[in-house]
């Protein structure tokens, strides 16, 4: 029928491979939908299974997806590469899921950045010839643009939080940060999503946890 969500898909590499749109609920993962990407990779699924908004994924294997966040009634438009469904992907027809792609996008960034930074690291350690001091001096240096990533990484997932403090993605966001230091970022976010959507799994559950830290805090 017109009201069913629909994903419409192009997939650079793709070969007829099985593609699996999963719910991803509180409790679990389970498929909705399957669909084989034509030999032009276009791929299109259409359910009535998307009857509440919240987090879904689009699958080739268990370490090779992308995550959504839809919406009943969509029609979505998705492209990128099978062979890496996670780096380089652009959604359209569901605002939230560009949301959680704009994050997405930061993250792949920020970790392929920490992971340079630690391999370049190694390879100086690895090369020899070094006296203490100068390992000393290398390591308060790796230690500090490590920090430097961490703490932007850090500042942008709050600040996502704060500008978009009714979203959706901001569920995806706030699991970014360490609970112990932002845990009052956790509960802001709590306060104005529950308002916004009472009824869902997901902002019960966030509100469930947040409840019992809280008390935890207090006792």
């Amino acid at each position: 029928p017109e009201g069913d969500f629909q994903l419409k898909g192009k997939l650079a590499n793709a070969t007829g491979q099985t593609l699996y749109l999963e719910h991803m609920s509180t409790t679990g993962v389970s498929v909705i939908d399957t669909a084989t990407a034509d030999n032009k990779g276009e791929f299109t699924i259409k359910t009535d299974k998307v009857n509440a908004i919240g987090f879904y994924r689009l699958r080739v294997s268990n370490s090779n997806f992308t995550t959504f966040i839809f919406s009943p009634g969509e029609k979505v438009t998705f492209t990128g590469d099978l062979n890496n469904l996670v780096s380089n992907y652009a959604v359209t027809g569901s605002p939230e899921s560009e949301l959680l792609m704009e994050i997405n996008k930061v993250s792949v960034k920020n970790y392929f950045q920490r992971d340079s930074l630690q391999r370049a690291f190694q390879v100086m350690m690895n090369m020899g010839g070094k006296s203490p001091a100068q390992v000393d001096s290398i390591g308060k240096i790796a230690e500090a643009q490590f920090g430097k990533l961490v703490a932007d990484y850090n500042k942008y997932m709050q600040n996502f939080c704060v500008k978009h403090n009714t979203a959706f993605a901001s569920l995806a966001a706030i699991q970014q940060l360490p609970i112990e230091e932002y845990f009052d970022d956790y509960a802001k976010l709590d306060e104005s999503l529950i308002k916004k959507f009472p009824d869902s799994e997901y902002t019960k559950s966030f509100h469930a946890n947040i409840a019992a830290r809280s008390a935890v805090t207090l006792g």
